[in-house]
């Protein structure tokens, strides 16, 4: 999640939930306990405190695609085992460096919060790659809002009727993904222009734009066979 799940009701909820968690650092300010390996024993901090002081002990490239390319950066990494004073949950509080040069919105240095343990590099790098799949999570949240199928104007007010809705929105995701992965190249492009992607590419803007070049199809195919079966009168224009 992003920083606006860096939220002590969220951590008590992944907790009540037995499920696991990476939680973009929101609340810097935020006093928390670390655990002082040396000494053995718990101290107070505050998390900006831990990130600006953090001890880097690993340095990796990876691949980050952008604007339909892909370009390399460096990152470095730190970790500390906290403790939340509120619920004494324990978590792994990531430092993530970004030593190349940031592009666009993204930062050079941030944490993350995860209930997942972080005891060596192994531990970081999975914590980190998992964390960059979270770009797929955007593009199925743009897929279900405004740019899709905006779900959040069907007005719907009993827990049923929101079941199905659900059913039907992950039903149409896997319907558009089984297009990527099934129909052949030249397709998708083509559907992609007819979405109004320009230039279209395959990674670019998510499913959405193959969802509109679908719906523009199904709607111009419709509305020829309607014209087909009841042409218009002879008095229409």
């Amino acid at each position: 999640m992003d920083v606006t799940g860096d939220d002590q009701k969220f951590f008590e909820w992944v907790l009540e939930a037995n499920a696991t968690s990476i939680v973009r650092v929101g609340h810097r300010e935020r006093q928390v306990k670390v655990w002082n390996e040396r000494l053995k024993r718990w101290e107070s901090a505050t998390v900006r405190e831990l990130i600006d002081v953090a001890i880097w002990r690993g340095t990796f490239q990876v691949g980050v695609q952008r604007k339909g390319k892909t370009w390399r950066k460096t990152v470095r990494f730190g970790w500390y085992r906290i403790r939340l004073p509120e619920s004494g949950q324990e978590l792994s509080l990531f430092v993530v460096n970004n030593v190349t040069k940031p592009q666009g919105q993204e930062e050079r240095l941030f944490g993350l919060l995860t209930n997942r343990q972080v005891l060596d590099l192994e531990d970081a790098q999975r914590v980190y790659q998992d964390r960059r799949l979270r770009h797929h999570i955007e593009d199925g949240y743009r897929f279900d809002q405004k740019a899709g199928l905006d779900i959040e104007q069907v007005m719907v007010h009993s827990l049923a009727g929101m079941q199905r809705m659900f059913v039907a929105v992950l039903w149409a995701i896997h319907w558009m993904t089984h297009f990527l992965d099934a129909w052949p190249q030249e397709v998708l492009v083509w559907l992609q222009w007819l979405g109004g992607q320009i230039p279209p590419t395959r990674n670019r803007n998510g499913l959405y734009r193959l969802l509109w070049g679908v719906a523009r199809l199904w709607i111009t195919a419709s509305t020829l066979k309607l014209l087909n079966t009841y042409p218009p009168p002879a008095s229409f224009g």
